[in-house]
């Protein structure tokens, strides 16, 4: 087996339940793999008939960041 391979992280799979004040829970292995903890703010997405997305609010906005600092690069270089 190759290092690569080795080096590819997991696909995590699992479930919950939305509850009846709307309200669901994050496995506790997804929460202790993204570093999630009790009052951090997440980022919920959705478009058409796609998944709904949740991102970690801090991650999305470096993302983000990282992105727009990158657009105006390429711009400025055309």
């Amino acid at each position: 087996m190759s290092n690569e391979h080795m080096n590819k992280p997991e696909p995590m799979v699992g479930s919950t339940v939305v509850g009846e004040r709307g309200q669901i829970v994050i496995p506790k292995e997804f929460r202790d793999k993204l570093g999630l903890e009790a009052g951090e703010t997440l980022i919920v997405m959705h478009h058409g008939h796609g998944p709904i997305l949740l991102f970690p609010a801090k991650q999305m906005q470096e993302f983000v960041q990282g992105m727009s600092d990158r657009i105006a690069n390429v711009m400025k270089n055309s």
